[in-house]
C-alpha cells in the first residue's frame, strides 16, 4: 500500500502554484463570467428583497444570494434538477472539511469550518476550495502520528452535524423554496460547525471520550469510513438519477449533457442570459472548482505521486457514479492509508 508523504516547509513551494492558479481560474469562470455575461445585471433586475436586518452588508448580501438560489431551485427547470446532484455532491466537500477540523492535530486554519463557509457564500465555493486545499496541504499532521487521529466522538459529531444540519437545510431550500427558508440556507456552514461543536462538546464531557485510547481511535475510523460509504450511496444515486439515465435515454445526449452538466468555458452571450441560466451556469462552474482541487489534494502526497491508477480509478468513477462517490472513495482510501501508517508506527 502507498504511504503519504510528511508535511514539510518546503511544501508551499510546490503546493501553492497549482491550487492559487485553480483558484484564479475559480474568479474568472464564477465572477468574470457572471459579469461579462450580464448575469449580475439581470439577478439585480430580479431581486428578491427579503432581508430586513436594519444593516445594509447584510441585507444587500442574503437578498442577492436570496434571489441566486431562488432562480436555481425553480420546479420544472434544467437548474433545479442539476442542483440536486450538486448538493448532493457538496455533501462529500463539506464532510471532509469538518473531518479535517476534528483531527487531534487539526490546523487552527481548518478547525474554523464556518468560516470557510462564510467565504463561500461571499466569493464562492469554486474560489474558496483552492484556498482550503492548501491551508490542508501545509498544515495537516504527519499522517503515522496521533494528530492524525479522529476519535469516535469526533466523527459521530459530524456525521450528527451533516444529518441534523446539512441534509435538512437542503430539504428545506428544495420543498419549501420561501425566501425565509432560502435565507435560512445561507447560514447552513454555521448550523453545521455549531452542531458538530455541541455534539462533540456534551458527548466528550458527559463520556470522556475525547481521549484518542485504541478504542476510539478505531471508532473514528470506522465512523470516518461509514460517513464517506454513506455519501457515496446518496451521490451515486443522484448522478445516476439525474444525470447518467436521463442522459442516456436522451434522443441527443451529448448535447442535452452539456445543457445540464457541463459549462461553457467561453463567456456565455449577454443576449441569451436569464436569472434562471446565470445560476445554472454558475454552480456548474462551481461544482467543478469545489470537487476538482479537493480530489486533487485528496491524491496530492502520496509518496513519489506515481500511483497513477488512482487517478485513472477516480476517472471514470466521476462519470459512472458521479464526483461526490470519486471524492468520497478518495478521501475514504486515504483515511485507510494513514490508518495503516500509524499501526505501522507502533510494531
Amino acid at each position: 500500500m502507498p504511504t503519504l508523504s510528511k508535511p514539510t516547509s518546503s511544501r508551499w513551494m510546490t503546493t501553492a502554484p497549482v491550487f492559487l492558479g485553480l483558484c484564479a481560474f475559480g474568479v474568472y469562470a464564477l465572477h468574470v463570467h457572471l459579469i461579462a455575461s450580464k448575469g449580475g445585471e439581470v439577478l439585480d433586475q430580479n431581486v428578491v428583497k427579503y432581508s430586513n436586518t436594519g444593516i445594509e452588508g447584510i441585507d444587500n448580501l442574503l437578498n442577492v444570494l436570496v434571489t441566486f438560489f431562488t432562480f436555481s431551485v425553480e420546479p420544472g427547470t434544467i437548474g433545479r434538477t442539476f442542483g440536486y446532484t450538486f448538493w448532493a455532491n457538496i455533501s462529500v466537500w463539506v464532510a471532509v472539511m469538518e473531518l479535517e477540523a476534528v483531527r487531534t492535530g487539526a490546523s487552527r486554519w481548518l478547525r474554523w469550518t464556518a468560516l470557510w463557509g462564510f467565504l463561500y457564500q461571499v466569493a464562492g465555493g469554486g474560489v474558496i476550495s483552492s484556498l482550503h486545499a492548501i491551508a490542508f496541504l501545509i498544515n495537516y499532521p504527519t499522517p503515522s502520528s496521533r494528530g492524525s487521529i479522529i476519535t469516535g466522538t469526533a466523527a459521530n459529531g459530524v456525521l450528527f452535524a451533516l444529518a441534523f444540519g446539512y441534509a435538512p437545510s437542503v430539504i428545506a431550500m428544495y420543498t419549501l423554496r420561501r425566501p425565509r427558508e432560502l435565507a435560512l440556507f445561507q447560514f447552513m456552514p454555521v448550523f453545521v460547525a455549531a452542531l458538530r461543536f455541541v455534539y462533540i462538546g456534551v458527548a466528550g464531557r458527559s463520556t470522556n471520550r475525547l481521549a484518542p485510547t485504541k478504542a476510539r481511535v478505531i471508532a473514528g475510523y470506522s465512523t470516518t469510513l461509514r460517513i464517506f460509504a454513506i455519501l457515496a450511496l446518496i451521490t451515486s444515486y443522484f448522478h445516476i438519477q439525474y444525470v447518467l439515465l436521463p442522459v442516456l435515454s436522451h434522443p441527443q445526449p451529448l448535447a442535452y449533457l452539456q445543457e445540464l452538466y457541463i459549462p461553457s468555458v467561453s463567456i456565455p452571450s449577454p443576449a441569451l442570459t436569464t436569472a434562471r441560466t446565470a445560476a445554472h451556469h454558475f454552480l456548474q462552474w462551481d461544482q467543478i472548482l469545489i470537487l476538482g482541487p479537493t480530489i486533487l489534494a485528496g491524491l496530492w502526497d502520496f509518496s513519489l505521486m506515481k500511483k497513477v491508477y488512482l487517478v485513472l480509478l477516480a476517472v471514470p468513477a466521476c462519470v459512472v457514479l458521479g464526483p461526490g462517490a470519486a471524492l468520497a472513495g478518495v478521501w475514504a482510501y486515504r483515511e485507510k492509508v494513514m490508518n495503516v501508517m500509524r499501526a505501522k508506527s507502533k510494531e
